[in-house]
């Protein structure tokens, strides 16, 4: 075992998408305006506005939680235990940091890409155990920066 993997401390790498967080910040910044303005014009008194009022604030609502779950994607690793997320049928994804082969990147299709790039976009970020099984987890954005901190962590 690396020297990380038996720290106490657990280890959490962001795997945040920057373009859709700026992104879903922005439109909450014009929704915010948007129920401000309506509120200050009087829009809102009416029976369209209120309804449209309530329809703005909903969306409000959603995208307010779609920035926590930006800001909380990652993997941690912790006692010698990895917990990648999610899979894409909604498995939670926790098995033994030694029991990782390799770490590889696929695309959607399966192939396995290089790992030399700067910057890879919707990618299967995959582990590979010893006996066989694969767990993947897509990314939208992973730098190489993300996939050594990765691979430093699980000791790969």
């Amino acid at each position: 075992m690396s020297k990380q993997q038996t720290n106490d401390k657990p280890q959490r790498i962001r795997l945040i998408d920057w373009l859709s967080f700026w992104l879903t910040l922005g439109l909450v910044f014009v929704l915010a305006g948007a129920m401000v303005g309506m509120h200050l014009m009087g829009w809102d008194d009416g029976l369209f506005g209120g309804i449209a009022s309530i329809a703005i604030a909903l969306v409000f609502c959603t995208l307010i939680f779609d920035l926590a779950l930006l800001l909380s994607a990652g993997i941690t690793v912790a006692d010698g235990m990895v917990n990648a997320g999610k899979d894409s049928q909604g498995n939670l994804m926790v098995f033994h940091a030694d029991k990782v082969v390799e770490i590889q990147l696929r695309d959607k299709i399966g192939n396995i890409l290089p790992q030399d790039q700067k910057k890879y976009r919707r990618v299967q970020l995959t582990f590979v155990m010893e006996s066989g099984r694969t767990n993947q987890r897509e990314v939208g954005v992973l730098t190489q920066k993300q996939l050594q901190k990765i691979k430093n962590a699980i000791g790969r």
